[in-house]
C-alpha cells in the first residue's frame, strides 16, 4: 500500500507542477491506513485528472498517471492470484 501512496503522490506532484490551482480540486489525501481507502482516493483522484483534458497532454503528468495505473493494476493482480 505504500508503494499505491507514493505513485499517488508522485502523480499529484506532477499535475502541481502544470497547475496549481488542482489543489482546489483533488480529493482529500488517504489517511487512513487501509487499502480500500488508498483505493477509492487513487480512483478519484484519477477521475479528476482525467476531467481536466489538458493534463493528460503534459507527458510528465501522462507517465505518471500510466504508472499508477499499472502499478494498480499489478496490485490487483496479485490479490487475485
Amino acid at each position: 500500500m505504500k508503494t499505491l501512496k507514493k505513485y499517488s503522490k508522485k502523480l499529484r506532484k506532477s499535475v502541481y507542477e502544470v497547475d496549481e490551482n488542482m489543489k482546489k480540486k483533488f480529493p482529500s489525501k488517504n489517511t487512513v491506513d487501509a487499502l480500500e481507502n488508498e483505493i477509492d482516493y487513487r480512483h478519484h483522484l484519477r477521475e479528476v485528472i482525467k476531467k481536466e483534458n489538458t493534463l493528460t497532454k503534459y507527458p510528465k503528468v501522462n507517465e505518471k498517471l500510466n504508472l499508477l495505473k499499472l502499478y494498480f493494476l499489478t496490485l490487483i493482480a496479485n490479490i487475485l492470484s
